[in-house]
């Protein structure tokens, strides 16, 4: 049985990742005012690392996907830049803002919330570094892809080693290291895609349980081991719980399970800055003032996914509400 990293399964991949993003930024203890003495134990900030792994699994899937991509070009670019910035913008200015406003933060005006609208700065929300991020991705993509356009595994091995040299050199850069870092998923990514060979493995190893050994022992590596200097495991980590994801939910597609991670997964985008409400700079001194914002990792943990689903459901349900009253009334008008 070849197991494929079908369009079905990133959008379930998408869901684990949210999962582990909320759960990475829950076990922070600096992000309460009084820190449950579980999260400074060793396994708790073991755990946290290691749910960092999120952004990895996000990264990989867009290097994946862009290796089918047939119609690159500046409006290529545009387009899908302006979707992630459009949602951010709407949860920055219909939600951030404002709650920012009551809890007093609001200082400083325009230069500082310019700043931030774009994730060159991370008060108001600290998530958004995705978004600069993101247009370097998408602008260094086709140079990837050209690059693997040929056979050889050494072609993936120059990348991560210039990529990871960089992320060295300019490790005082935030901005540039974050990017370089990830450049060396991005190219695992297209790799995995051109050779197909995640799938050519699967065929190879057929029993479950060796996968799921293979993907928890990736997991409890990206716990142990985030990176070294400027090379991140997640290069080796997040193919491995990829293909272990993959292999689990295949022929699954009915299940509970399968059908509550595709829709987080379709809300991904937006949970994801929503989450980050409750952590930011800006806002989670209002939420840690509030009575259901109990020191609980758990309970937070489960407020915190809930709430974030439910608002970014809403949110695409009037997204799609609005272009269909659009649609209705450019038809009316002809």
């Amino acid at each position: 049985m070849i197991i494929s990293i079908s369009k079905d399964k990133t959008t379930v991949l998408k869901g684990i990742a949210i999962v582990f993003m909320i759960l990475h930024h829950c076990l922070i203890k600096e992000f309460y005012a009084e820190p449950p003495a579980l999260l400074s134990t060793f396994p708790a900030l073991r755990m946290q690392i290691g749910m960092k792994i999120c952004v990895g699994i996000y990264t990989f899937i867009i290097g994946y996907g862009f290796w089918y991509c047939q119609s690159y070009s500046p409006k290529y670019v545009w387009e899908h830049i302006w979707k992630l910035l459009k949602q951010y913008w709407i949860v920055l200015f219909l939600m951030i803002v404002p709650i920012s406003i009551c809890g007093g933060y609001f200082i400083g005006g325009g230069k500082l919330l310019i700043y931030n609208m774009f994730g060159l700065q991370c008060q108001y929300n600290l998530g958004n570094w995705y978004i600069y991020f993101y247009g370097y991705a998408l602008l260094v993509l086709p140079l990837l892809k050209r690059g693997m356009l040929h056979d050889g595994i050494w072609r993936l091995i120059v990348a991560i080693v210039v990529f990871g040299g960089l992320a060295t050199l300019f490790s005082s850069s935030s901005i540039l290291s974050n990017c370089f870092r990830y450049s060396q998923v991005l190219a695992v990514g297209l790799y995995c895609a051109k050779t197909q060979v995640l799938s050519r493995w699967s065929k190879k190893i057929t029993l479950k349980y060796v996968w799921i050994v293979l993907g928890l022992l990736a997991v409890v590596f990206r716990c142990g081991i985030s990176g070294i200097k400027g090379f991140t495991t997640d290069t080796l980590a997040v193919p491995l719980v990829v293909i272990t994801i993959c292999f689990l939910f295949q022929g699954k597609e009915n299940t509970c399970t399968f059908r509550i991670l595709t829709q987080l997964g379709k809300c991904s985008t937006y949970m994801w800055f929503i989450h980050c409400i409750f952590f930011s700079v800006a806002t989670r001194g209002v939420f840690q003032d509030m009575p259901i914002w109990i020191n609980s990792v758990p309970i937070v943990f489960v407020i915190v996914t809930l709430i974030s689903y439910a608002i970014a459901a809403m949110l695409i349900k009037s997204e799609k509400l609005l272009i269909k009253l659009k649609t209705t009334s450019f038809e009316e008008r002809l």
